[in-house]
């Protein structure tokens, strides 16, 4: 199986109306703001910086969901 990249997978879900309104957070080890642009145009509800705190993480996906 080829391996795709999650900008790929993104654009497939944005393209099938049945999925184009689940949110997709991307987890990216990048602090390139021109990515995370990027990432945000394709649609990203939300780009986590990795490492990140799982003793926080929960905590902020609860809070994102909140906000939707």
């Amino acid at each position: 199986m080829t391996p795709i990249s999650g900008k790929e997978v993104m654009h497939d879900i944005k393209a099938t109306p049945e999925l184009s309104d689940l949110p997709v957070a991307f987890f990216t080890g990048t602090d390139d703001p021109e990515e995370k642009k990027e990432l945000a145009s394709l649609g990203a509800w939300q780009i986590f910086k990795k490492p990140f705190s799982p003793k926080t993480f929960s905590d902020h996906v609860l809070n994102l969901f909140r906000e939707r």
